[in-house]
């Protein structure tokens, strides 16, 4: 099976249930992956990377990666 191989798959994203993967880094910056579950009709949920956000500066006060509405 190809590496990296694009798919294309349907649902929609739980924010209600999503994290932050702590300790990563971009271009030598600390910070967040941003991880939320992707919920999809009579299937298995998909976890899905939705990129990086920057270290704050405090763990106090995270980064605000809420969903704007629950669209497909």
């Amino acid at each position: 099976m190809p590496l990296y191989q694009r798919v294309s798959v349907t649902g929609r994203l739980d924010g209600a249930h999503q994290f932050l993967l702590d300790n990563r880094t971009h271009c030598g910056r600390a910070g967040y992956e941003v991880l939320t579950p992707l919920r999809r009709a009579e299937a298995a949920v998909l976890l899905i990377d939705r990129g990086w956000v920057p270290f704050s500066g405090t763990r106090t006060s995270l980064p605000d990666v809420s969903l704007q509405a629950a669209a497909p």
